[in-house]
């Protein structure tokens, strides 16, 4: 009887979830096919020992796929700028508020210069290369979304993409 018990005891909660819509793909209360699509622009400043980047970032996400577009430049302690202008299309998969995506396809454009092994100190891969997954947050908080990487914070992106 103990084992039945606690058995039901984890099973509710999972069974609450599935009737509430949490966790189902999209978010709690809205039918499947009625996801909003979604659309922000941020500024972005990364500061690391190893450089320093400036730029700005659009997000586009509707029904599963999505477009990603990063602009700035960097510049590393004794070295000149370099340009990174990528456009990243993904799919994803969503719960709630979060966004489990995987890069698809990930376009250089003019004029970027930069080099794989100097994005790899402050961009996950998904920002640069095909096939990686990245789980990224978009919580609503007045005329935008808190951009958050897996656990921090990363940016302020203001709902329109104009």
């Amino acid at each position: 009887m103990r084992r039945i018990t606690r058995w039901a005891l984890w099973l509710l909660p999972v069974c609450a979830s599935a009737l509430l819509g949490y966790g189902s793909g999209w978010r709690a209360g809205e039918a499947p096919g009625e996801e909003e699509e979604m659309a922000c622009r941020a500024s972005l400043d990364i500061t690391s020992p190893a450089l320093q980047f400036s730029g700005s970032m659009k997000f586009y996400a509707a029904k599963g796929h999505g477009v990603l577009l990063i602009n700035g430049h960097y510049q590393q302690p004794d070295q000149l700028d370099n340009q990174l202008s990528r456009k990243v299309i993904f799919t994803y998969t969503r719960y709630g508020d979060m966004f489990y995506t995987v890069s698809r396809r990930v376009d250089v454009l003019f004029p970027d210069n930069a080099q794989e092994s100097e994005l790899v100190t402050f961009l996950p891969r998904f920002f640069f290369r095909s096939g990686e997954a990245f789980s990224m947050g978009l919580f609503p908080q007045g005329e935008g979304y808190i951009f958050t990487g897996t656990t921090l914070p990363l940016a302020y992106c203001l709902k329109g993409i104009s």
